[in-house]
């Protein structure tokens, strides 16, 4: 059962948006008091890209017919600007495999689709940034040597 690595298609949307919100369910369970519910996020039209964003990509595992996986990610080009040099990086934004799937190489299938992508646009490097809650994905993107780079870290504060 190998899958089928794509870009998506406008026909992928129904099943892009279930992934979505299996995904934002997961982070909204972890975390709630950050993450709205999917059922909140439904209908909503706002979605924020990261600045300078040149291009966006949206690959699908499919499998069997189905698509059982995404991965979105944007091209980002940064100016130079007083204290940096000018860059240019692909950054994850999304990325999603539907439970049954899941320990069957998707992810690192689409990680690899989303790494070929930044190699074409001439990237220097994939970023992704990642709760510290989501050890799944933090095991998949270590195993595919990627490493720490910026750590942000939060206190919250009560009222």
């Amino acid at each position: 059962m190998l899958p089928l690595i794509r870009e998506a298609v406008g026909g992928d949307e129904a099943a892009l948006r279930r992934l979505a919100w299996l995904l934002w369910d997961h982070h909204h369970a972890a975390c709630p008091e950050r993450f709205r519910t999917a059922d909140e996020i439904t209908g909503a039209t706002e979605r924020s890209p990261p600045p300078f964003q040149v291009a966006e990509r949206v690959h699908v595992a499919e499998v069997s017919g189905e698509v059982a996986g995404y991965a979105r990610a944007v091209l980002r080009e940064a100016p130079q600007s007083l204290a940096y040099r000018p860059q240019r990086v692909v950054i994850l934004t999304e990325i999603a495999v539907l439970p049954g799937y899941r320990g069957l190489g998707l992810g690192r299938a689409l990680m690899t689709a989303v790494r070929d992508w930044a190699y074409a646009s001439c990237a220097e490097a994939i970023e992704v940034p990642v709760f510290g809650f989501n050890r799944h994905a933090l095991a998949l993107y270590e195993g595919m040597g990627f490493a720490p780079w910026l750590l942000q870290l939060r206190c919250p504060l009560t009222v």
